[in-house]
């Protein structure tokens, strides 16, 4: 056998191998398509001019490295006026609410007593409710699982979040603030209100929003372990994206430290907006954590940030604590 007709036949065996191989792959539905997001910068709202003094006080050995995370897709549970009705009744609201509709909101439905408020915001599905009545109680000492149980019991009984949608954060303590400040975080030792977030199942890690380091999930009881204040975003469906990706090390934390954005200060969100940058002398970040960002009433997909907890030095006062939030994927 000639070369010729060697290399002939070689060429015809690889064809009909490579027809074989394409038409394996339409019979199996075809090849397969990337269902990953394409990462853009998230969205964190920036309402103050010129750059901070940042730096980063955090040893590398001392920084908790993820490698990558994905994407979480979300979507909303539908408020209904029966499922409103059935959880404002159980709150200790009778009669029927007042609706109002809201510019940003949309149709909001809202109960007050002599003891407290209940709104619920159909835009972003989120429920709001509040003691009048004073948080200062009796200390019964609860035990971290006994402020756990409590909240389990409430979310079963009133039936405001569905069995086995949500998990439990560890439970903080607050103080609170001086005027104005609202509620600050303590210890055991010294605290007004216990705080637990509420994640959904499928993550353990808090979503925050753009404008706000307040968890969009929590519910807040008082030291004798009664309900004093709630604020929950009910999703229908959370879960894990198909794509994971790269997040920031140590090293490319630290190099765009720079780029974080000033979301609270002394207790206080954006504040800054009202100053100049020159007004804080310097931000030493100390603590770092992930959160995942829900940068709009309509966002699907939820990115991950690095949220950066500091100490920010003022003119004449003592240090203040900063929280700022930084892109947490690598490469933005």
């Amino acid at each position: 056998m000639n070369i010729k007709k060697l290399a002939k036949i070689t060429l015809v065996g690889l064809s009909l191998l490579s027809i074989v191989w394409i038409i394996s792959i339409y019979l199996k539905g075809g090849p397969k398509k990337s269902s990953g997001i394409v990462p853009g910068k998230p969205n964190l709202v920036k309402t103050y001019k010129g750059n901070l003094s940042i730096s980063f006080n955090i040893k590398e050995g001392d920084f908790k490295y993820t490698g990558s995370l994905p994407f979480l897709s979300v979507t909303k549970k539908v408020l209904t006026e029966d499922y409103l009705n059935k959880v404002a009744s159980f709150m200790g609201f009778s009669g029927t609410s007042t609706k109002i509709n809201d510019t940003q909101e949309g149709l909001t439905y809202f109960w007050k007593s002599d003891k407290a408020t209940f709104f619920a915001y159909t835009n972003t599905s989120k429920i709001r409710y509040s003691s009048g009545e004073p948080f200062v109680a009796p200390n019964k000492q609860l035990s971290e699982d006994a402020v756990k149980a409590i909240i389990e019991n409430f979310i079963a009984d009133s039936s405001v979040l569905s069995a086995n949608s949500y998990s439990l954060g560890s439970v903080q303590f607050l103080k609170e603030g001086s005027l104005n400040e609202g509620f600050k975080k303590s210890t055991k030792d010294d605290f007004s209100l216990y705080q637990v977030n509420i994640l959904p199942k499928s993550t353990e890690y808090e979503i925050v929003s753009p404008t706000s380091t307040e968890s969009t999930s929590y519910i807040q009881l008082t030291k004798d372990g009664n309900i004093y204040s709630l604020q929950l975003v009910v999703f229908g469906n959370v879960q894990k994206g198909p794509t994971e990706y790269t997040i920031k090390t140590y090293k490319e934390v630290n190099d765009s430290i720079a780029n974080s954005v000033l979301i609270n200060l002394d207790g206080e969100e954006t504040p800054i907006q009202y100053l100049t940058v020159d007004y804080v002398k310097e931000i030493v970040i100390n603590r770092i954590d992930i959160a995942y960002l829900l940068d709009s009433v309509s966002s699907t997909n939820l990115q991950p940030v690095y949220k950066l907890t500091g100490v920010a030095t003022l003119p004449n006062t003592r240090g203040v604590q900063a929280i700022l939030y930084l892109p947490a994927l690598s490469g933005l």
